[in-house]
């Protein structure tokens, strides 16, 4: 075995890894309920303009403004929150029934979710993409 896997497998093995892995549980679980905060005090405050917030969240994402703005400061382009309304989307959302799922899904859908007008669908591939669109531009997969 080389240096640095018996390294690694050393550090595995002592308390200290120990120690470590238990303050990353601890700040999962602390991030966790912060999100699950986060996605009821939208459901509180923003549950009667779903449509609309959503609307507004897809305009800007697709922007070409946007999109420049997060290249030339070397992002791939960031929708941190729309990935928060696909949490949402799981809570209070409806996922697509396994008929449906055969009907509409790509090679590469990993899970699909209604919210109100909406089609919440997460791609996964060499990276996770996800795709928001309204329920009336949904369309049967014609992949075989």
């Amino acid at each position: 075995m080389n240096k640095q896997l018996q390294a690694l497998k050393d550090w595995m093995d002592s308390p200290e890894f120990d120690e470590h892995l238990i303050k990353f549980g601890e700040k999962m679980k602390i991030e966790e309920a912060r999100r699950e905060r986060y996605i009821q005090w939208i459901h509180d405050h923003y549950k009667d303009r779903l449509d609309e917030i959503i609307e507004k969240l897809c305009n800007k994402y697709d922007s070409d403004e946007y999109i420049r703005r997060e290249y030339k400061i070397g992002y791939q382009p960031r929708e941190t929150l729309m990935w928060t309304m696909l949490t949402y989307a799981t809570t209070y959302g409806t996922e697509f029934t396994q008929e449906e799922y055969a009907k509409y899904a790509g090679m590469f859908t990993g899970e699909m979710f209604y919210l109100e007008n909406w089609v919440f669908e997460v791609l996964y591939g060499q990276g996770t993409a996800l795709l928001v669109y309204r329920k009336q531009d949904l369309k049967e997969n014609k992949e075989i």
